[in-house]
């Protein structure tokens, strides 16, 4: 597999540059980060429960925990996690 390995200021300016940083940082000051820690036997049993691995119900369960909904594209798990939170794809909130 080739790379484009052009740098980067010969496809963005530096203006854009900026400008990308400065949205992506209100976006994270924005976002709160919800921590699975402490939820891990939660997080299993959701797992065993709903037939999906742990790494997805690590989302799920904190999805719950704080009334939050989840935007996703797989449309298996999306069916399987809809009894437990609301599950929407991006399409839904464009």
């Amino acid at each position: 597999m080739l790379v484009d390995r052009k740098p980067l200021f010969t496809s963005v300016s530096l203006k854009e540059a900026h400008e990308t940083i400065n949205v992506l940082r209100k976006v994270v000051d924005f976002m709160k980060i919800l921590n699975p820690q402490f939820h891990e036997l939660e997080i299993l049993e959701t797992a065993k429960e709903l037939g999906i691995t742990a790494y997805e119900a690590s989302y799920i369960v904190p999805a719950r925990n704080n009334g939050l909904s989840l935007i996703m594209e797989d449309a298996r798990l999306k069916d399987k996690v809809r009894k437990m939170v609301k599950a929407i794809s991006v399409s839904d909130i464009l």
